[in-house]
């Protein structure tokens, strides 16, 4: 069965026995960073399977919502693109069937449109649409260990593919987003666009700690900015606490032309939740304080 259920630490020496097992002769993790990452912290068990289901949980997010930690709800307003349809119904195939037969093969003929519709990429919306749409494929992949070896070996050939296309999307970010956004809109564009690569280095980076036992932080990452306050980015079934427009102010960051005052880097973040600043985490917060913290960190209040 291909179910993304949850893992305990029981399934977890299961798991990684199939990754290690699975990896290619010359890992293109080994390869990951063009430079040697910065900082690196081993990461105990109990955070390692934590970390597993928050990512596992977000493709039956996506397949009952059409949004998730990276992707705001309101992001695309008239309806997904055909890509990311066409992974909601992978998504929803992957939490609901019984059957792993049909769920692989769907999961085959979605790669091969998936991996055609890279050389038509040409504008930064497509950009991010791809990255989001390889952000899912890759979480429904890596991280099932129920997934036949050579499906897994092709998960792993793509590590490197989301890479680029993260990297892609960072640098094609505009100056400036259209005048006939609201703040609100072009806010809800950025944040999904920060969002999206900080999620992107963080399934590479975890499944790279089920390969090598550690977690690889850079500099770069660490500066990467978001908003802080996870009421402005609401939930699928509504509820938004939409900023006033005295709270949007111009900006100057690369991600996006208006920042909310909220607006910290991901060093910045991990710091104020230290110093008991922060007193709520949503997932992708979670995420963020578990990767570089440790699970105990996040259950410290919550």
């Amino acid at each position: 069965m291909d179910r993304p259920v949850a893992i305990s630490a029981l399934h977890l020496d299961k798991w990684q026995d199939v990754v290690w097992t699975s990896s290619m002769t010359s890992s293109p993790l080994r390869h990951r960073h063009l430079n040697p990452p910065d900082l690196t912290g081993a990461v105990n068990q109990e955070t390692c399977v934590f970390l597993i289901n928050q990512l596992l949980s977000l493709p039956r997010e996506f397949a009952t919502t059409a949004a998730t930690p990276f992707m705001h709800h309101k992001l695309y307003e008239k309806g997904l693109p055909p890509l990311l349809h066409e992974l909601k119904r992978l998504c929803t195939l992957h939490s609901t069937t019984q059957d792993p037969i049909p769920f692989h093969q769907a999961l085959q003929t979605t790669t091969t449109r998936l991996l055609t519709t890279t050389s038509t990429i040409h504008t930064f919306s497509s950009t991010l649409t791809l990255v989001q749409a390889l952000l899912l494929l890759q979480i429904l992949t890596l991280f099932n260990f129920h997934l036949p070896p050579p499906l897994r070996r092709a998960s792993e050939q793509r590590i490197p593919l989301l890479r680029h296309w993260t990297q892609k999307l960072y640098l094609s970010a505009p100056a400036a987003l259209p005048g006939a956004f609201s703040a609100y809109r072009a806010w809800i564009v950025a944040e999904s666009v920060r969002r999206t690569i900080l999620v992107s280095h963080k399934v590479e980076g975890i499944y790279a700690m089920l390969k090598e036992g550690v977690f690889a932080h850079t500099l770069f990452v660490e500066a990467l900015p978001f908003a802080s306050r996870n009421d402005w980015w609401g939930a699928a079934g509504g509820g938004d606490a939409e900023p006033d427009g005295a709270c949007v102010i111009p900006s100057e960051e690369p991600l996006g032309p208006v920042g909310l005052t909220d607006l910290v880097s991901y060093r910045e973040f991990r710091d104020a939740w230290v110093r008991g600043e922060i007193r709520e985490l949503g997932l992708f917060e979670q995420l963020l304080i578990a990767t570089c913290l440790g699970v105990e960190a996040v259950k410290l209040r919550h």
